[in-house]
């Protein structure tokens, strides 16, 4: 007879799993070295609970990510929230391309703790057809209208005071509020690193690859390779780079997902044909309730349009990084930080 953790009860090795069944023990021994990390994990949350008079949880953040599905024409995609239970203040951000609402989880919560309200609370909305928990058809695609309408729909829903779009997301949340009448009086925008004349900004190549025929064979590929790299190893090659939790997390359950990398391409390519340019007489309407986070050596949203939005409507609520930030912020911490300062900096202000 031994001792556990946690309660009495017979764990001898021996035991068969039927014998252990019948003599009702339903656990596996805890091996050593597993009862000594328990007790460190448990000693620990005391003596951090002591310190600061809080759990481990609520250090780590207010509230905890809560997951729930929209569904757009019989699909799916899901949106994650964390805030109060009432919120008064209502944040909704809509991703880029890929637009996996994993990669900006760590973003809301940078949000969340950085905002001077207990009040606000924040969604983020994974694109149709983009979803790593809900997978659609997989020979379903998803358009640039399609996007819209699901923004649409969830913002007609929650009636967000702050719409974040980053990257083609700054598109789409420009569309829903021309179109949403109802929200635009009240509502603000945040641009972040957004997409402008998306078919400017291609090269050849990357034309090339959007096309039909060659996209599916692309998409195949992509999938075929990731499906065969082992998880650890896709998991112990983002941490080499840098990327932080949720990177890791999204890209694992990217791995071998054929209707993501369709999408991904197909979105790719709608993009191209479908963005035109800023919403300048959107934007002029709602002065001082857009604001612009353009980052150096963007690609995607480059120094030609910044300068342009400038001329055009000025320099208030714009931001010229200048540190170093990348397109893609939400995969490393420190970036995280940085732009989720300059956005809760911008929500506390209209609040005010």
């Amino acid at each position: 007879m031994r001792m556990h953790l946690f309660g009495l009860g017979r764990a001898e090795k021996q035991l068969t799993p039927k014998r252990r069944k019948l003599e009702g023990v339903t656990k596996k021994p805890r091996r050593a070295v597993d009862r000594g990390f328990l007790s460190f994990v448990r000693a620990r949350s005391f003596f951090r609970k002591l310190l600061h008079g809080k759990d481990v949880e609520e250090l780590e953040s207010k509230h905890p990510v809560k997951w729930s599905v929209v569904e757009h024409r019989g699909a799916k995609t899901d949106v994650f929230y964390i805030g109060p239970k009432a919120p008064k203040n209502k944040v909704l951000i809509v991703p880029g391309n890929p637009g996996c609402a994993e990669w900006y989880v760590s973003f809301a919560r940078a949000i969340e703790d950085k905002t001077l309200s207990n009040d606000t609370g924040i969604y983020g909305l994974s694109l149709l057809g983009h979803s790593l928990r809900n997978v659609n058809d997989w020979r379903r695609t998803f358009s640039v209208e399609d996007q819209i309408e699901i923004t649409e729909q969830l913002a007609r829903d929650i009636k967000p005071s702050v719409l974040v779009g980053h990257s083609f997301g700054a598109h789409v949340c420009s569309q829903v509020l021309k179109r949403y009448n109802e929200l635009m009086p009240r509502s603000s925008v945040v641009l972040l690193m957004p997409l402008t004349q998306c078919a400017r900004r291609m090269t050849t190549t990357m034309k090339f690859s959007l096309h039909q025929h060659v996209r599916e064979i692309i998409t195949s590929g992509t999938r075929l390779v990731t499906a065969n790299i082992p998880l650890r190893f896709g998991r112990a090659v983002v941490r080499a780079m840098g990327l932080n939790e949720n990177a890791e997390i999204a890209l694992s359950r990217m791995a071998g997902c054929l209707p993501l990398f369709r999408n991904i391409i197909y979105l790719a390519d709608d993009e191209r044909k479908q963005i035109k340019g800023f919403e300048f007489d959107l934007f002029r309407s709602m002065q001082g309730r857009v604001f612009y986070y353009h980052v150096q050596n963007d690609m995607w949203d480059t120094k030609d349009a910044f300068e342009e939005y400038r001329r055009e409507l000025g320099d208030d609520g714009t931001v010229d990084d200048k540190f170093g930030t990348e397109h893609a912020f939400v995969l490393r911490d420190e970036q995280v930080e940085r732009v989720a300062s300059a956005v809760s900096s911008f929500i506390d202000d209209r609040r005010q």
